[in-house]
């Protein structure tokens, strides 16, 4: 299938640090499947890396509407939304993350840091 032939090359340019190209290949992944979040995500996850933090939480939104369950983005975005100065926002992400299952190291220091978990 070639969406995600090209979501996954997307991901491979991703690695390799070829960020203008993973971007193509996820656009064209969306544009042949507008209800593919995976490449919402990882398109997100680029626009986030270069800065481009408003993109990258549209991104992210489009993501979670998609998949509601993907603690992954959930806490993707609460990355967006703090490094936005958004706390409140990027708190309440690594909350739902956390009851989706999302148990990485740096997030959990951030909820233990807040007082959301001991």
């Amino acid at each position: 299938d070639f969406v995600f032939a090209f979501n996954n090359r997307g991901n491979t340019y991703y690695f390799k640090g070829h960020l203008d190209r993973a971007i193509k290949d996820y656009d064209e992944a969306i544009r042949l499947n507008p209800d593919l979040s995976e490449a919402f995500s990882n398109r997100g996850n680029i626009y986030r890396k270069q800065g481009n933090i408003d993109r990258a939480i549209m991104d992210y939104d489009k993501a979670i509407h998609l998949n509601p369950e993907n603690a992954q983005v959930f806490a993707d975005r609460g990355l967006a939304y703090e490094k936005k100065g958004k706390l409140t926002k990027a708190l309440r992400d690594y909350k739902r993350a956390h009851a989706l299952g999302f148990r990485h190291s740096l997030l959990m220091k951030k909820l233990r840091k807040s007082g959301e978990i001991l």
